[in-house]
C-alpha cells in the first residue's frame, strides 16, 4: 500500500524539478525591464518619468503647483490665457511656457484655440462654463463676498 501512496509523488518529483529549473533558466535570459505585458508600470518606468520631469527642471510637487497657479490664473482672467499672460505670472521662459501648457491641453480641461487675431490662447471650458452660469444667474461676484 505504501509503495502504490509514493508513486505518483515520486514520479513527478523530477517533472516538476525540470519545470522549475526550465523556469529559473528562463528568467536569467529575459530582459531586465519587461513589465507584466504592459498592464502595470514597473519601477524603472516610474524612475525614467521622473527623470523625464526633472529633466525639464520640474519636480512632481511643482508641476502640480505650476498647474493650480495656471488655473487661477484663468480663473481670474475668465477662462482664457495666451503664452503672454503665462509668461507675466508664472516667470517662466516663453518656449518653457508653451510647452507647460501645451502638455496640459487635453480637450477637456485645457483646449487649444486660435482667435480671431491669429493668437493662440488656451481656453479653460470648466471655468467659462461656470463663469456664464453665474452670469445668468445674474451672481457678479463683485458683492464684497469670500466665496472661497
Amino acid at each position: 500500500m505504501f509503495f502504490w501512496f509514493g508513486f505518483p509523488f515520486v514520479f513527478f518529483l523530477p517533472v516538476f524539478l525540470a519545470f522549475l529549473a526550465i523556469r529559473a533558466g528562463l528568467a536569467m535570459f529575459r530582459p531586465p525591464d519587461r513589465s507584466r505585458d504592459g498592464l502595470f508600470p514597473t519601477a524603472s518606468d516610474e524612475r525614467e518619468l521622473l527623470a523625464q520631469l526633472e529633466s525639464g527642471g520640474y519636480a512632481y510637487r511643482q508641476l502640480q503647483g505650476r498647474q493650480a497657479q495656471l488655473f487661477r490664473l484663468a480663473q481670474r482672467l475668465g477662462g482664457r490665457l495666451t503664452v503672454s499672460d503665462i509668461v507675466i505670472e508664472t516667470g517662466l521662459g516663453v518656449s518653457e511656457a508653451e510647452r507647460f501648457i501645451e502638455s496640459m491641453v487635453d480637450n477637456a480641461h485645457v483646449r487649444m484655440d486660435i482667435d480671431d487675431n491669429g493668437m493662440v490662447v488656451y481656453d479653460f471650458p470648466e471655468i467659462i462654463a461656470r463663469r456664464r452660469r453665474s452670469a445668468d444667474r445674474g451672481d457678479t461676484g463683485t458683492d464684497g463676498s469670500s466665496s472661497g
